[in-house]
């Protein structure tokens, strides 16, 4: 249940006086991401070919001394799996086989690149996270997804891989399934199976605790019962033996201290080290960037993290961790969406994991030491399939097939080349499609833009030409040199191409308009044409607007729309989308509504249309589908509440404090919805009888108000079908006549 009218408007303080008011949320925040990260770190440290504890001075470091200097509120800081191919392959071809000797330059190489991260902080290098494109960057982490699925599905199986590149890998899978240890196995495939099904069960108990913790818990018992802490052979099945033993366990030292290993910079002046500087920077420097913008997406109180100082203070964590041992980090978007979801509410939070994953170590490494090893490599091969679904495919494939292309060239190319060829792959073929779709080749670097004064409130901004990845961040510069509290109106009318990267940005510009108080107006469009039914497609001028055949469902609404007396659009609706400000919103993403009934009542308007949500971003995402309905312009005035159908966990929320506001002369309306609001007087006169009668009719649905709409959906949050779509007009209109709309 989320409350959506007694919120804290105004953002938690920082630094000490946050601590002071935050620190229970904070504290319980903190440990339960170092549930989360714990193992994450030590079976990254493992696949990256370096001491376990190299991941978890990672955690302490961005924990205790990133989270007191960076630029950003509610971000974990530590290693994470995208690294893991970088850390790995800079680990090979700097020791030349000597595993020992390649993690120590390995370190010496993130201390001279953390450096370089501090330097680019100070540069304002933050904006280089708007110059790379979006399916050249998605396409680099789904190789790197596949690249770990390649090498850690034979650790949680329990055989040792032949092949060294990612395709021979892959090609032994078949061969490593049939040659299964059967005790690391079984506990790989479990602790596999707990990864992928966990979050689908819906209890809400159980969704509080961490799949990995309970991976972890599971693996140790199995681990107990099959005795791996000594080694000894089995015989399976009166087939085969097998050998099992504490090579299969995480091999902790006992002694934190002796667990410090300082780099060897004797290669700094080698080609080899020089380019494994520059792609742990590269690589470094863009996933955290591009998870501390996502995680300004997640923070419920709208944060900005200042991208500058957070990429040097990452810099900085990652000199400290490299000196001591440690793996490079970046800001960590499960773990800190995780935090957020734990109710963390200051940087403290992020201090405090690092502080329980410093006391844990120090005080219980004998526990530590008996997990298995195949549970971690179980974590990593979901995580690396996560990052390589097939859902991104897809999901890429309907944004356009030019971004298909981008996309499946830079995975390809990653996959036989390396990261930096994969990703320089995946900008050239974007170079290539937009030359292929007319965009001017003086307009690939340059941004095209004049400004008209309307008034003294009002700018009117002219692009021309193209807005491409490329031009972006000089159109960005521009943009920024104007004022954010004004009324923007962006034209796009002689423009001839905007592609899928700004169309993006253009939409998170909207954003920050309307969080500065202004207002950012995107005209022109409709003379471009989309490439794909997707909102954020790219637009192209001279392209015949091809009319789609109308789908089952459009059909069906679109003969409810005319029986009805409503006025029916199948379009996608992004940008000038009338929900964007609803409280509902202010913890989920709304990506677009579409197949939007509406209707004038009055002076008052009725819409019905299909949503679409998001919560969480890149690996924590869920998405929402559902039929809504928005009461706007209603002359009667409004005031704000949230209500829903009344369950056990509500009485519980009532019992601690959460106050449902309850009816005396209307009891059964009270027993059933679970109502608040910060204006108690004022709903008790807005709630008619004749208001709740018509609820309690229709006790399946959330509605909220925020003063100036009425926000009505089915509580399962679900697409409504024919039947369904009609009750909602009836209870719409019947809403407004009770509202004496005229």
């Amino acid at each position: 249940m989320t409350n959506t009218t007694n919120r804290e408007i105004t953002p938690p303080k920082d630094g000490l006086a946050g601590l002071a008011q935050n620190w229970k949320s904070d504290v319980l925040s903190g440990f339960f991401v170092f549930l989360v990260a714990l193992p994450l770190c030590l079976g990254i440290s493992i696949a990256s070919g370096a001491p376990p504890m190299s991941g978890i001075f990672a955690a302490i470091v961005g924990g205790m001394v990133v989270s007191m200097m960076g630029g950003s509120y509610v971000t974990i800081n530590g290693p994470a799996a995208g690294l893991i191919v970088v850390i790995l392959g800079v680990v090979f071809s700097l020791g030349q086989g000597d595993m020992v000797a390649g993690y120590r330059y390995m370190t010496a190489a993130v201390v001279v690149s953390g450096f370089l991260l501090i330097i680019a902080g100070f540069l304002k290098a933050g904006k280089l996270g708007d110059f790379f494109p979006t399916a050249a960057v998605h396409g680099m982490l789904s190789a790197i997804g596949i690249i770990i699925i390649s090498k850690q599905i034979h650790n949680m199986l329990g055989v040792k891989a032949k092949g060294g590149s990612t395709f021979a890998l892959l090609g032994e899978i078949p061969n490593s399934l049939l040659n299964i240890n059967p005790y690391i196995g079984f506990i790989g495939l479990v602790s596999l199976a707990i990864m992928i099904f966990m979050p689908m069960v819906k209890n809400k108990y159980v969704k509080m605790i961490p799949p990995p913790l309970v991976v972890v818990l599971v693996g140790i018992v199995i681990g107990q019962v099959l005795d791996l802490q000594n080694p000894h052979k089995y015989l399976f099945f009166e087939s085969k033996f097998f050998q099992v033993g504490p090579q299969h366990l995480v091999p902790l030292p006992s002694d934190m201290l002796g667990a410090i290993v300082f780099p060897d910079f004797s290669k700094w002046n080698t080609p080899e080290f020089l380019k494994a500087v520059f792609t742990i920077t590269l690589v470094q420097g863009l996933e955290t960037l591009l998870s501390a913008k996502a995680v300004n997406q997640l923070d419920p109180y709208k944060r900005q993290a200042n991208l500058n100082k957070d990429m040097s203070a990452i810099g900085f964590g990652s000199m400290v961790s490299g000196l001591i041992g440690g793996l490079p980090m970046i800001a960590e978007i499960v773990r800190s969406s995780a935090n957020i979801n734990n109710g963390a509410r200051t940087r403290w939070s992020n201090f405090f994991h690092g502080f329980f994953m410093l006391g844990f170590v120090a005080l219980l490494p004998h526990l530590i030491q008996k997990i298995p090893t195949a549970c971690l490599a179980a974590m990593l091969v979901f995580t690396g399939f996560r990052l390589a679904s097939p859902k991104e495919f897809l999901h890429t494939y309907h944004i356009g097939k030019a971004q298909l292309l981008i996309y499946v060239s830079t995975i390809i190319a990653t996959l036989a080349t390396d990261l930096l060829i994969g990703i320089g792959v995946g900008i050239l073929v974007k170079i290539l499609t937009h030359l292929y779709y007319g965009v001017p080749v003086n307009s690939l670097f340059k941004a095209w833009i004049s400004t008209k004064h309307e008034n003294k409130d009002t700018l009117h901004i002219f692009v021309s030409k193209a807005l491409i990845f490329f031009n972006y961040l000089p159109f960005k510069k521009y943009m920024e040199r104007l004022p954010k509290d004004k009324h923007l109106v962006l034209d796009f009318s002689e423009a001839v191409f905007i592609d899928h990267t700004c169309m993006e940005h253009l939409h998170h510009l909207q954003e920050d308009y309307q969080k500065a108080g202004g207002h950012l107006e995107l005209t022109g469009m409709e003379n471009l044409a989309a490439l794909s039914d997707h909102p954020l497609s790219a637009r192209i001028a001279n392209e015949k607007h091809k009319i789609a055949k109308l789908a089952k469902r459009q059909e069906m609404l679109l003969q409810i729309a005319q029986q009805n007396d409503y006025t029916f659009s199948p379009q996608k609706i992004l940008f000038d989308s009338k929900l964007k400000n609803l409280p509902f919103f202010l913890y989920k993403q709304l990506r677009y509504e579409e197949n939007v009934l509406h209707k004038h009542i009055g002076k008052a308007h009725l819409q019905i249309s299909d949503i679409r949500a998001r919560e969480g971003s890149q690996l924590s995402l869920k998405y929402y589908n559902f039929t809504g309905l928005l009461l706007t312009d209603i002359p009667q005035k409004l005031t704000a509440f949230y209500m829903e159908k009344e369950s056990l966990i509500h009485r519980m929320l009532d019992s601690s404090g959460f106050r449902d506001i309850n009816f005396e002369e209307h009891p059964e309306f009270s027993r059933n919805f679970f109502l608040q609001g910060t204006n108690e007087e004022e709903i008790r006169a807005f709630f008619t009888k004749e208001l709740m009668d018509l609820f309690m009719q229709n006790p399946d649905f959330h509605v909220e108000a925020d003063g100036d709409s009425l926000f009505i959906f089915h509580g399962e949050m679900v697409l409504l079908d024919d039947n369904e779509v009609k009750k909602l007009i009836e209870l719409g209109e019947a809403v407004m006549q009770c509202l004496s709309v005229k």
